[in-house]
């Protein structure tokens, strides 16, 4: 499926790397953008950010996962499932 109509294949990593160059990794911000995105992307985001030394489990993302879209927080959730346990 082309979701922005550029006519080619974009994976959802490269989205997740677009938009935290465009918002940056505040989790307010960037869960905000993230429901503009399916969920593949969210995951691939929060993959990003932990590798960047973000905790994705961490009050500062679980805050606005509260109120945000329910595809995000299942992104963010089967993310934080493949991580090792704290």
């Amino acid at each position: 499926m082309d979701g922005d109509g550029d006519g080619k294949f974009t994976a959802p990593r490269a989205y997740a790397k677009e938009i935290i160059q465009r918002v940056g990794a505040d989790p307010g911000k960037l869960i905000a953008e993230l429901a503009k995105y399916d969920e593949a992307v969210a995951a691939q985001a929060a993959s990003l950010c932990q590798a960047a030394g973000r905790d994705v489990r961490s009050g500062e993302f679980a805050e606005p996962l509260k109120t945000s879209l329910q595809h995000v927080q299942r992104g963010f959730a089967a993310y934080a499932k493949s991580l090792p346990s704290k």
